[in-house]
């Protein structure tokens, strides 16, 4: 009788190929951690990121927000504010002023918004509660000064 050879594996990963693996997933998540602490790969930006956007960037996020009504919402955006994060009407209107690209008054439209809890001279942030304006409205522009 022939004695049969038994070969073993072992069940222990190679370490060097153990370690390399460990060391990849490691540094993805770091990388991920890292990404989100900045912001990174996110829509939403800080108000002073928006508050600086250049027209085209503001014109990109209307289009991204208002989808098929973005000409007309440009058109409103162009004339309310020239597409200034930053613009301020001094002149009170019930004792709010129209702040940023869509000239919401602030702060007693803005506060009926979602977005309530940001800035007004944030563009995104002004973007998205205008439409939300203009769509609680039945898709109407008639709380605005500027028509499209």
């Amino acid at each position: 009788m022939k004695k049969q050879q038994i070969h073993q594996t072992s069940k222990q990963p190679n370490n060097l190929k153990y370690l390399l693996i460990k060391l990849g997933l490691g540094s993805m998540l770091g990388l991920m951690l890292m990404g989100a602490m900045l912001g990174l790969g996110t829509r939403t930006a800080s108000a002073k990121e928006h508050t600086s956007a250049a027209p085209t960037d503001v014109v990109s996020m209307i289009r991204e927000v208002f989808g098929s009504y973005s000409g007309q919402a440009i058109n409103v955006a162009r004339c309310e504010s020239q597409f200034n994060p930053g613009a301020t009407n001094s002149t009170p209107i019930g004792g709010s002023h129209a702040a940023g690209v869509f000239q919401i008054l602030y702060p007693s439209t803005w506060n009926g918004t979602p977005m309530a809890g940001s800035s007004p001279y944030d563009a995104y942030a002004n973007i998205k509660a205008a439409y939300h304006i203009f769509q609680r409205d039945g898709y109407s522009w008639y709380e605005w000064q500027c028509q499209p």
